[in-house]
């Protein structure tokens, strides 16, 4: 959209663009040909908010492909991958390492430490998110809605003032 209305009226929008050179897909917990969605089963997926045991329990019922060793092959084994890409994710440790360290450890165990990882990762969102008090966020809200409009008032001026409408 952005583009065809630069082409059309001149630059005004900037056109949006990845952050990210490589961005990685999750994919579900039960089914690791599809991504992560919120839509399916609720224990496919993991919730920002979903509390340790529940992350825990999620990640303990995970599909795993065949076999018992701990290796990162995502053209044979996509479901243990995928367990390896969350745990490189939230630990930051390198996918190699990760097999390197894991090689003789059993599935179960392996499930764990990605649990622990992903625990450790989301427990500063939860504590941020929970120390919000309903109040402080709607004044919040009310605040950005009235800054938006602003703003969007006056880009709407700018766009209708390009492609050559009257204002009022």
């Amino acid at each position: 959209i952005a583009r065809r209305f630069n082409n059309r009226f001149g630059e005004f929008f900037t056109e949006p663009h990845a952050l990210f050179e490589k961005i990685p897909k999750i994919y579900s917990l039960k089914a690791p040909a599809k991504k992560m969605s919120n839509s399916h089963a609720p224990d496919s997926y993991i919730g920002l908010l979903d509390n340790a045991d529940m992350v825990e329990e999620k990640i303990k019922g995970a599909v795993t492909d065949s076999g018992n060793e701990i290796v990162y092959d995502p053209a044979t084994k996509p479901a243990l991958a995928h367990l390896i890409e969350l745990l490189h994710l939230a630990s930051d440790q390198p996918i190699e390492t990760i097999e390197k360290e894991y090689c003789s450890a059993g599935y179960a165990d392996f499930k764990k430490t990605v649990a622990t990882a992903i625990n450790k990762m989301l427990s500063p969102i939860q504590e941020r998110f929970h120390s919000y008090k309903p109040a402080d966020v709607k004044t919040a809200l009310a605040e950005g809605t009235e800054r938006a409009h602003k703003i969007a008032k006056k880009s709407l001026e700018e766009i209708k003032s390009q492609i050559g409408l009257f204002t009022l």
